[in-house]
């Protein structure tokens, strides 16, 4: 193991102790194997090579069978666990199980920059390596942050690296696999294991729900891949204004509608994605004047889960200061909406959302159904799933994909406008209220696109507005699974105009900051420690979570 000091009197027995205790409680990796038996490489700023220890120093490492010795810190290895081969000194990385099936492979660097190697085999494991090597370094915020990604972004090394994954790299971030993007889903923790995980991105909700030792997932959103299983899981997450961070070297699904998702446990890690791109939540001052509650969409069938909705709107209003405005969009449309208004709001955006999406998600792969007949001498597989939405696309025209466009950006217009403005905040309904079993037959017609983009999920793909997941309660449920009373996760949602990214989580945090609830969750299977309110989930007020909840 490695350790700094400043100089050869720093070198004591106790200065040693709190080492090993630091090293245990900040690192996931080290043990004390590596103590016992091992060596102390003790690094000296003053460079120091030589001097002799004190009793209780030589006493302390003779009763583990350690040696210590002083190296000069010139070229300084950082601090943390190793193995000795030979001469040579060698990481010391630690082997997760893949217990929940979330990973398609895991990758682990190369020596070359920025690249990778795919790794994977009959157990399922991933390695990360120790967080005491990824020091606190104002030139890379991102030190050590461990970061799954879905593998729609490339990876040099198993593919060419996407833009935006190599800018995170670089300022320090660990990616130590793929995330799984195809449709083997991995298992939900929450609840009694055996929920649905919903949508694309549900190998990266499953990573950061399940994984004490993951702290962030990138995916790629269109139409809910990563909102829809943020909802499931029970976790913050940001569907990103689009344009805002590059998807170079990202695999299109629908190029229109794509745009980054980021998932984590709690909002500090999503403000540290951001302040990484130079877009810092700690400088946000832009708070909401306006809260809109649209009728169209609420209130929600379920009794409990609308109750929760309500105390969340409440916390909204408490910590800015205003009342919320009922809104029905329809009938606003209707009244006051541009000349298009003839056709309601609802069969206006019939095929808005629809033609665009198989369109493009369709012709986004021409090359692969081009030239992959040319190459291999018979045409792409496709699942039974991708055979129909894939036919969906041949079956739908340019002429149909550019009116689809052009009426998302009638009703686009209008809203932001009128409705929608850059101190506009609306709650939108997102997740589901109890159980989802994974078992379950799919009833006929099921997983079909909405009858119309006029749909609280649909809404933010189609104006190209950032979208706010955020966990407020849980849910109970008698489990015909596990026999016991379970608890889903209950989340707030909110949209904003164009490039209000910063505003929603810093507006929510203080909201959540000031009711005393919970701004960070859980791992496994319940999203909050139980609590006795409408919520179920316990209030926190201690400075300690208070402290947690800073951006």
């Amino acid at each position: 193991m490695s350790v700094t000091g400043k100089s050869c009197p720093s070198a004591t027995r106790k200065s040693l102790e709190d080492a090993l205790d630091r090293f245990e409680s900040e690192d996931d990796v080290f043990q004390r194997v590596f103590f016992e038996g091992g060596t102390i490489i003790a690094q000296l700023s003053d460079g120091s090579t030589e001097c002799s220890s004190p009793d209780d120093v030589t006493d302390f490492l003779w009763s583990h069978s350690s040696e210590l010795i002083l190296s000069p810190s010139a070229t300084p290895i950082p601090e943390g666990p190793y193995l000795i081969k030979g001469a040579s000194l060698h990481q010391g990385w630690r082997l997760y199980e893949d217990e929940l099936f979330a990973f398609v492979s895991a990758v682990v660097p190369e020596d070359g920059p920025d690249e990778f190697r795919a790794y994977s085999g009959v157990h399922p494991v991933v390695a990360v390596p120790s967080r005491l090597y990824f020091p606190k370094d104002k030139s890379k915020p991102l030190n050590g942050l461990r970061i799954t990604v879905k593998d729609n972004f490339h990876l040099a090394g198993a593919n060419e690296t996407s833009a935006y994954a190599k800018d995170l790299i670089s300022q320090g971030a660990v990616a130590p696999p793929e995330k799984s993007i195809d449709y083997f889903p991995p298992f939900n923790t929450r609840g009694d294991g055996y929920q649905g995980p919903s949508g694309s991105s549900m190998g990266a909700a499953a990573s950061v729900s399940g994984y004490e030792w993951v702290d962030v997932s990138l995916g790629t959103d269109t139409t809910g891949s990563i909102r829809m299983p943020a909802a499931s899981y029970g976790l913050w997450r940001v569907r990103t204004t689009p344009g805002s961070f590059s998807l170079e070297a990202v695999m299109p699904s629908v190029p229109p509608f794509d745009t980054l998702g980021i998932l984590a446990r709690t909002p500090a890690q999503i403000g540290r994605i951001y302040s990484a791109a130079g877009k810092s939540l700690e400088g946000q001052t832009q708070k909401p004047t306006r809260i809109l509650y649209p009728t169209d969409f609420f209130p929600m069938q379920n009794g409990p889960q609308q109750a929760m909705q309500e105390e969340f709107l409440t916390a909204l209003e408490s910590s800015l200061g205003i009342e919320h405005t009922k809104i029905n969009l329809a009938e606003t449309w209707a009244m006051s909406g541009p000349a298009e208004r003839v056709t309601p709001l609802k069969d206006f955006l019939r095929k808005s959302g629809y033609w665009p999406n198989f369109y493009d998600g369709f012709h986004a792969h021409d090359d692969l159904n081009e030239g992959y007949p040319k190459k291999v001498g018979k045409k792409v597989y496709t699942s039974p799933f991708m055979t129909t939405r894939w036919q969906r696309g041949i079956d739908t025209t340019k002429e149909q994909r550019d009116q689809g466009r052009q009426e998302c950006d009638v009703v686009s217009k209008w809203l932001f406008s009128e409705h929608l403005t850059p101190d506009t905040i609306m709650l939108i309904p997102a997740g589901r209220p109890a159980a989802n079993y994974r078992d379950m037959i799919p009833e006929p017609g099921r997983g079909a696109p909405p009858d119309t983009a006029f749909s609280p999920m649909y809404l933010a793909t189609v104006l190209g507005v950032p979208h706010l997941i955020v966990p407020i309660g849980q849910n109970p449920f008698q489990s015909r699974v596990s026999g016991n009373i379970e608890y889903a996760p209950i989340v707030g949602s909110l949209v904003g105009a164009r490039g209000t990214d910063l505003m929603l989580p810093s507006t929510v945090v203080g909201a959540l900051t000031h009711a005393r609830w919970p701004t960070t969750v859980l791992v496994g299977r319940n999203t909050f420690h139980l609590g006795d309110n409408k919520r179920n989930s316990a209030i926190h007020d201690s400075k300690e979570s208070q402290e947690k909840t800073k951006l």
